[in-house]
């Protein structure tokens, strides 16, 4: 794994902890990491009140940094949300991929 590889999963993973901690109001935050091959998956799921992701551009560059990181990255980053219904941000990216093994 690239040096700036690993700096963009961490400052996704940092970023959306830390959108849990400030916005979410969430009790519980589930998190999951697996590899297929060579292909990392993570999950960081919350219990808290969701948002509408219409509105959300609006306050500020969270998930977008998250999402230019992994497009960055050759990954994918997906946002599952909606009003009182938790939120779950999804990450996938090759590890095999020769961009990632500088």
């Amino acid at each position: 794994m690239s040096s700036e590889l690993r700096r963009n999963l961490f400052l996704t993973v940092k970023e959306a902890l830390h959108n849990v901690v400030k916005h979410a109001g969430a009790s519980k935050v589930h998190t999951e990491l697996g590899f297929s091959g060579h292909v990392l998956r993570m999950a960081i799921a919350d219990n808290g009140k969701g948002f509408d992701e219409k509105k959300i551009k609006s306050w500020g560059n969270g998930l977008t940094n998250m999402r230019k990181r992994m497009d960055e990255s050759g990954g994918s980053f997906d946002v599952i949300t909606g009003n009182s219904h938790g939120t779950k941000i999804k990450v996938e990216v090759s590890l095999g991929n020769k961009s990632n093994s500088h």
